[in-house]
């Protein structure tokens, strides 16, 4: 049992989204849950987490088109292990591989997910089974519709928005890191604009091949946006918000538009 002193410790411990994201799958593996859903931005290795955090855990990972026939027997032969599901856009793509994942992820009435697939083809016809799978859901968008609603209610969802000093110290945890091209990143994007991993090995790409020019030509990678860098200032400035309003207006864009763009840049 865990001492009342241990868990006052646990409770002041700061975690990063990474931290954090690595402990839900433990949750999920040692738990009665059964799906947990990680959305993000492109970019910052969500499979690769999820892998790490697996350890040694036997899995199976879908991701890409999946025809409904491969898609049950996918989850038939899995039917009690750990099943990672990634780019839903193209596992979604079908009703039938909807309604199948609706019924592995919560229980019918009689608290069992049975799962089913039925064809008009011949020697397609499959008997129902009980899935017992767990679930982990790694998608950069959620889908719409009341079906996935049902699907994600049923689960523990994580918005994964890491900041910039979390994606640079993973980074920088890596032994064979490139630690100039960690601080070129750094002093360009600042807080201004979100950083990924693929930014850092396309640039370190670009270091191994154009030793003298890979900063001028990194400068596209980074998309750096003038008009984010412009308001992150204002924000930064001290200034009062009508204040800010007025110089956003400088630049010829509306009330409306600083809002909008506020909301934005604040939620990275």
């Amino acid at each position: 049992m865990v001492k009342k002193d241990e868990c006052l410790s646990l409770s002041k411990r700061k975690l990063s989204n990474f931290d954090i994201f690595s402990d839900y799958v433990k949750y999920t593996l040692k738990s009665d849950a059964t799906l947990l859903i990680v959305k993000s931005r492109g970019g910052l290795g969500k499979t690769f987490s999820v892998l790490r955090a697996l350890g040694g855990v036997e899995h199976v990972y879908v991701s890409g088109y999946i025809t409904p026939l491969e898609f049950y027997d996918k989850l038939l032969n899995n039917q009690d292990g750990v099943i990672v599901l990634d780019d839903l856009e193209g596992l979604l793509g079908d009703k039938k591989n909807l309604a199948m994942l609706k019924s592995a992820t919560f229980p019918s009435l009689d608290g069992k997910r049975v799962v089913q697939y039925s064809s008009s083809k011949s020697g397609d016809e499959k008997n129902a089974f009980v899935c017992n799978a767990k679930f982990i859901i790694l998608c950069n968008v959620t889908p719409k519709g009341a079906d996935w609603g049902a699907i994600q209610s049923r689960g523990l969802f994580f918005d994964f928005k890491p900041s910039n000093d979390e994606v640079f110290s993973q980074l920088l945890n890596n032994s064979n890191v490139d630690v100039d091209v960690i601080e070129f990143m750094r002093d360009i994007l600042k807080h201004h604009n979100p950083v990924n991993f693929r930014m850092y090995q396309h640039i370190v790409g670009l270091k191994s091949v154009f030793v003298d020019s890979w900063k001028s030509l990194a400068l596209p990678v980074l998309s750096v946006s003038d008009r984010h860098v412009f308001l992150r200032r204002l924000l930064d400035s001290g200034l009062s918000v009508d204040r800010q309003i007025d110089e956003y207006k400088t630049k010829g864009l509306s009330r409306s538009s600083y809002f909008r763009h506020k909301s934005e840049v604040l939620s990275e």
